[in-house]
């Protein structure tokens, strides 16, 4: 599988890798500096970090209603449609 990973990870030091997460700590923050030094957007939006944080409040919903299927909110109010995606790392095209 390693071709499809992005030359990022197969390049990533071993600094990088021990700073938590398995590497991804790291390029998430490398991220989001280069968006602040060249003006861009960030990475993860404060919409993204809205779901991802709702995950542990409906886990244990779905757990007091026996492990049902409980819905993430959206938080766009519909405008996740029409976002362009935005990746932490470029990804390579797949063949």
């Amino acid at each position: 599988y390693d071709k499809y990973l992005p030359d990022v990870w197969k390049n990533i030091s071993e600094e990088a890798l021990s700073s938590g997460h398995e590497g991804i700590d790291y390029l998430q923050f490398e991220a989001f500096f280069e968006a602040l030094r060249e003006g861009g957007d960030m990475p993860i939006d404060i919409y993204d970090a809205a779901s991802w944080m709702s995950i542990t409040y409906l886990s244990r919903k779905s757990m007091e209603l026996g492990g049902a299927s409980v819905e993430i909110p959206d938080f766009t109010n519909g405008g996740y449609k029409m976002r362009s995606r935005r990746d932490v790392v470029e990804m390579p095209e797949i063949e």
